[in-house]
């Protein structure tokens, strides 16, 4: 169990500065989608951006994050 909490610990700790790199608009987006648990729908309400771009947006975030954390992984042959 101490191996599940070593990898929580390095995943949360690679996350901070992966998100921090994000635009304001992207973090904002993946916090309310996954942090607040919004719908898409809800999301567009508050933000004021078209509802119909919500899911696109959410991609290119997680898609930055992403490689962001690929770009910072300690090498583990290859594994995050």
């Amino acid at each position: 169990m101490a191996k599940c909490g070593s990898a929580q610990a390095d995943s949360q700790a690679m996350l901070g500065p992966a998100m921090a790199q994000l635009r304001l608009r992207d973090r904002q987006l993946l916090w309310l989608a996954y942090a607040e648990g919004y719908s898409h729908r809800e999301i567009a309400e508050v933000t004021g951006l078209a509802s119909a771009s919500i899911r696109l947006l959410l991609f290119r975030a997680r898609r930055k994050v992403a490689r962001l954390l690929r770009e910072k992984a300690p090498d583990e042959g290859g594994k995050l």
